[in-house]
């Protein structure tokens, strides 16, 4: 590696290769507190609370958090008012370079409404959920063009089974750091919990932070299941990826299984559970979901979470112990692209965050696609023991040389 540099990212103590020019990302989990800012609604009381829980519970710095309303009356509004406020507090905290997750706390709704600037031929695309506006930021002049279709790829994407770490100044292109402008950047919104119509109570949001803080790093025993159903239009998009990405988990010393049912009945040791159906009894199956896992079901309007509908809503996920879930906002057609690829557990496993895994599995930009949950997340992250001996302990000047020690249980 005689052109390689080492370079270490500021705060998060990682380290990378920059070879040839292209920012080759470790093959590690992000997820470091330093790495979130927090969007908290200071006008609703339940966003102050969970949204101040998560800050505390997750050690997040006070400079990552920005107290306005996540929310607009409309897309081209959110673009004019709300990232110009996200961008220009970035940009006076000095912490842009690190951020690479948007977290929500509840909010007055869970989409913003869109029309007519992204094209399907299967039904119109009428709302974005909350957390792709914010995944999108840096796609807004193509958005605003009008010529972008449903199916427009995630260049984060993975092609394969390497657990790259994300970055939010990298420039991705098929699921690989880009060396030149036609790569796109991203965030990685995500939405902790809605509190409204076909959402969850404070208390079980609060709930879902604790278990999925308390998981970190701690590689919990229990089984991958991928569910296939005899609901073809559900089931069919995903399902035939299913033996392979048990077989890759296996093959990596996890546990995964893939069975022929609505949901893994009897089973008690779930920490993934991937299904395709209208409306499962998620609360009334007999399964114990673990923390940390990673659940959802493919049908149009798990992510619907205002109103009503008899589809089973994604927040149920959470109540039966879930720490992250996908669904869509509106009907979104069963393209396999929209939803999570069979690889998200494959990621997981490998010791991506939540947030990465779900977003490095998904096929096409998210616009109608709603991550719920905490995004940081990462059981099976290897958490290294950061030692700096040689800290200044009084005031100090000129040069310093600091030599900051790591170990792990993991050391590659």
């Amino acid at each position: 590696m005689t052109h390689g540099t080492v370079w270490r990212r500021q705060y998060g103590w990682v380290w990378r290769i920059l070879l040839a020019g292209v920012l080759v990302p470790a093959a590690w989990a992000g997820g470091t507190p330093e790495e979130a800012l927090v969007l908290i609604d200071p006008t609703r009381p339940d966003s102050l609370y969970i949204g101040n829980y998560y800050l505390n519970a997750r050690n997040i710095p006070g400079a990552n958090v920005l107290y306005m309303d996540p929310m607009a009356q409309n897309y081209p509004t959110f673009v004019e008012e709300n990232l110009e406020a996200v961008f220009g507090m970035l940009a006076n905290a000095g912490i842009r370079e690190h951020i690479d997750y948007v977290v929500i706390a509840p909010a007055s709704s869970y989409r913003v409404y869109a029309p007519g600037l992204v094209s399907d031929a299967c039904a119109p695309v009428n709302h974005f959920s909350l957390s792709t506006v914010y995944t999108l930021w840096y796609n807004t002049a193509y958005i605003l063009g009008g010529n972008m279709t449903s199916s427009r790829s995630n260049r984060y994407f993975g092609q394969d089974n390497a657990p790259l770490a994300f970055d939010s100044n990298i420039l991705w292109k098929n699921g690989e750091p880009s060396g030149d402008d036609t790569g796109h950047k991203y965030f990685i919104g995500a939405y902790l919990g809605y509190t409204g119509t076909r959402g969850n109570t404070v208390e079980e949001t609060v709930a879902m932070i604790d278990r999925s803080v308390s998981v970190d790093g701690t590689q919990p025993a229990g089984t991958f299941y991928y569910m296939e159903t005899t609901d073809s239009a559900r089931s069919g998009p995903r399902d035939g990826y299913y033996p392979t990405a048990v077989a890759d988990i296996t093959a990596l010393g996890g546990n995964a299984e893939h069975l022929f049912a609505v949901l893994p009945t009897g089973r008690h040791d779930c920490l993934g559970i991937m299904t395709g159906w209208a409306a499962p009894d998620i609360d009334g199956t007999d399964m114990t979901i673990l923390p940390g896992a990673i659940c959802d079901h493919l049908t149009s309007y798990a992510g619907v979470l205002g109103g009503s509908s008899s589809q089973t809503s994604m927040a149920w996920w959470i109540v039966k112990g879930a720490s992250g879930t996908w669904g869509a906002v509106e009907e979104p057609c069963n393209y396999p692209g929209k939803f999570p690829h069979a690889r998200a557990y494959v990621y997981y496993y490998q010791g991506l965050s939540l947030g990465e895994s779900l977003f490095r599995s998904v096929g096409f930009l998210p616009f109608q696609g709603l991550l719920y949950g905490d995004p940081l997340t990462r059981p099976f992250a290897y958490l290294p023991d950061v030692q700096l001996p040689d800290a200044p302990t009084e005031t100090v000047s000129g040069t310093i040389v600091l030599t900051p020690t790591a170990t792990t249980t993991h050391p590659t």
